[in-house]
């Protein structure tokens, strides 16, 4: 339940560095557009999520650059996240990329061919890829929890408890 110590479900992300350039992918523009580089029309998610204090390993603490979750992982994350909360359930979210006192977590349940954003249940059950990231399927997800596993919950470090 929301404000506990352990999570009900983990929902793994990678997040990446930021170029700086708006993800524009699926934009259409004119040729007039372009050429004055005017992108007209078009409606930009303001959903990056970046940061600017996180010291990149093995840099000897030089500050790491933007970071950010693509538009689509962050708007899967919102989702399941958001359906999550509607059944009393907890998600942590978890950059794989920046997993840091929760790379045990990553080691345990990430493989390397597991595609992001990926939702995974105690149980070992998994939803994965931004295609079966829509409502009904997450819903079901959540609904079919099995009862053996409900109310069990992620160990966490207690690294990651204080």
């Amino acid at each position: 339940m929301p404000g506990s110590s352990a999570p009900d479900l983990l929902l793994f992300v990678a997040g990446e560095p930021y170029s700086g350039v708006s993800d524009l992918d699926g934009v259409e523009t004119s040729v007039l557009g372009r050429a004055g580089g005017f992108v007209v029309g078009t409606w930009v998610s303001n959903t990056t999520i970046r940061s600017r204090d996180s010291a990149v390993a093995g840099t000897g603490g030089a500050v790491a650059p933007d970071w950010h979750l693509p538009r689509a992982q962050t708007q899967c994350a919102e989702l399941a996240v958001e359906l999550a909360r509607e059944k009393g359930l907890e998600v942590l979210v978890v950059d794989v990329n920046r997993a840091g006192a929760l790379r045990d977590l990553v080691a345990r349940w990430v493989r390397a061919d597991d595609l992001f954003p990926l939702l995974v249940r105690p149980d070992g059950s998994r939803l994965e890829g931004e295609d079966e990231f829509i409502p009904s399927k997450i819903r079901k997800f959540l609904r079919t929890l099995p009862d053996a596993t409900r109310g069990a919950r992620f160990a966490l470090p207690s690294s990651v408890l204080r």
